[in-house]
C-alpha cells in the first residue's frame, strides 16, 4: 500500500509542477490573457505524470545497465509526451524532428538537475552518517518475570 501511495503522491506532485510550468509559459507567451486550463488538458497532464512516475520504476532494476535503463526511460517518456500533448495529426518529419530535439534538450536539462540533486543528497547523507556517533551496544533483553 505504501508503494501505491508513493506513486500517487509523486504523480500528483509532478502534475502540479507540469501545470505550473504550463501556466508560466502561457503567461509569458500571452501576457494580456488570463491563463486557464480545461479538465481534459489537466487529465492529460496527470496521465503524463503517471507515465513518468511509472517509467521511474525502471531505475530500480539492477540487472540492466544504467545507460539502457536511461534510454528506455527516455523512450517511454517521449512517446507518452507525443501521445498526450502533440498527437500525430498534421505531423510532418520536420515537426517531429523539432519535437525530438526540443524534448531531448529538456530531458537532458531535467536529468542533469535531478542527477545533481541526488548526488548532493547522497554525499550529505554519507557525511551525516560519518559524523554520527556509533550506536551503543545493545543489551540483550532478559525477562525477569515469567
Amino acid at each position: 500500500m505504501k508503494h501505491i501511495y508513493k506513486l500517487i503522491l509523486e504523480a500528483c506532485g509532478l502534475s502540479v509542477l507540469f501545470t505550473s510550468i504550463t501556466f508560466i509559459f502561457e503567461i509569458i507567451t500571452f501576457p494580456e490573457t488570463f491563463p486557464d486550463i480545461y479538465a481534459g488538458q489537466y487529465f492529460l497532464i496527470l496521465l503524463f505524470s503517471f507515465s513518468v512516475v511509472g517509467a521511474n520504476l525502471l531505475f530500480g532494476i539492477k540487472q540492466l545497465h544504467r545507460l539502457v535503463l536511461l534510454l528506455i526511460h527516455y523512450l517511454i517518456v517521449f512517446v507518452t509526451f507525443i501521445l498526450a500533448f502533440v498527437g500525430f495529426e498534421g505531423m510532418t518529419p520536420s515537426k517531429f524532428f523539432i519535437y525530438i530535439v526540443m524534448f531531448t534538450i529538456f530531458y537532458a536539462v531535467v536529468f542533469a538537475i535531478v542527477f545533481g540533486i541526488k548526488t548532493l543528497t547522497s554525499k550529505a547523507d554519507a557525511c551525516i552518517k560519518a559524523k554520527a556517533p556509533a550506536p551503543k551496544k545493545q543489551i540483550e533483553y532478559k525477562p525477569r518475570y515469567k
